[in-house]
C-alpha cells in the first residue's frame, strides 16, 4: 500500500524531506540510519541511527496546500517524542 510522502519537522528534516514509505519496519537507504519502523494506523514510527537508541516520531497536524489545478493535497507533519512504546 502505497500512502502520502511524509514530512519531517526539525530536527528530523535532516533525514530526508519526503520518505515514501510503507507499513512495518526496513531500511531506507539514509546514511547512518539503520531501519525506520512506521505503525501507520497508530499515527506513530521510530528509527535507529548508527550507535544511538531508538528514537520515536509522531504524527502532528496536516496541513493543506494546493499541489495541482484539479485537487488539494495535504503534507503530513511529523515530530519526535519521547519513546512511549
Amino acid at each position: 500500500m502505497r500512502l502520502p510522502p511524509l514530512l519531517l519537522t526539525p530536527p528530523l528534516l535532516a533525514l530526508a524531506d519526503y520518505l515514501d514509505v510503507d507499513t512495518g519496519c526496513s531500511d531506507r537507504g539514509v546514511p547512518g540510519m539503520n531501519r525506520l519502523c512506521m505503525d501507520w494506523g497508530n499515527k506513530r514510527g521510530h528509527f535507529f541511527f548508527d550507535g544511538q537508541g531508538r528514537r520515536c516520531i509522531r504524527k502532528g497536524d496536516d496541513r493543506p496546500y494546493s499541489c495541482n489545478a484539479l485537487k488539494g493535497c495535504v503534507k503530513s507533519t511529523w515530530g519526535e517524542v519521547g519513546c512511549s512504546w
